[in-house]
């Protein structure tokens, strides 16, 4: 069976609480936005797609955990919002991820390794951004809000938290936006 899923780091309890505050904040006065509830806040490191589930565990879940065994963890600081492609063609809102962004880079890049040729979603033309996505829109054309929206993100300041887990995460999507079940949850530095 294929298994839609992906790889990715959680914000802490504590700046998951932030940011629903201000995604709670940014909720009024803006439409067209679908607005990430507090379970589906991650940084998604490398995006799968679907893969067997034979290849999920046997294959890429245990490269992950050797992995994660040999990497340190990762501060890093959340900050800002922005938007993905533009402001002028936003199709995702996100927070920005800052702090120790070099090591963030190596390790993701090291996830690229581990699962490499395992996944029918290739990432060679695709830069790297660090975020954490808040919103999708869903109605580019209902603009109204987004000044609003970068305002507020001059200002958000969320917090900082370390890094020291990596999850392999299922995604199953539903009319109400993707559900993501935990398939494995691997520690860093052992």
């Amino acid at each position: 069976m294929k298994v839609r899923s992906f790889i990715a780091i959680d914000p802490s309890p504590e700046v998951k609480v932030r940011i629903i505050e201000v995604i709670d904040r940014l909720r009024q006065g803006s439409g067209g936005i679908r607005w990430m509830t507090e379970d589906q806040l991650h940084l998604t490191l490398r995006f799968l797609g679907s893969v067997d589930e034979e290849i999920l565990e046997q294959e890429i879940a245990p490269r992950l955990e050797r992995l994660a065994s040999q990497s340190p963890p990762i501060s890093l600081t959340v900050r800002g919002i922005g938007f993905l492609p533009s402001p002028d063609r936003p199709r995702i809102v996100w927070v920005g991820v800052a702090g120790d962004v070099p090591s963030l880079q190596k390790f993701q890049q090291g996830v690229e390794l581990a699962v490499q040729g395992l996944t029918p979603v290739s990432r060679e033309d695709r830069h790297f951004r660090p975020h954490i996505t808040i919103g999708r829109v869903h109605e580019p054309h209902k603009r109204y809000g987004m000044e609003r929206i970068l305002s507020i993100g001059e200002v958000a300041d969320l917090g900082e938290f370390t890094t020291d887990h990596l999850y392999l995460y299922k995604s199953d999507l539903t009319p109400r936006g993707a559900r993501y079940t935990e398939l494995g949850v691997f520690k860093l530095g052992g």
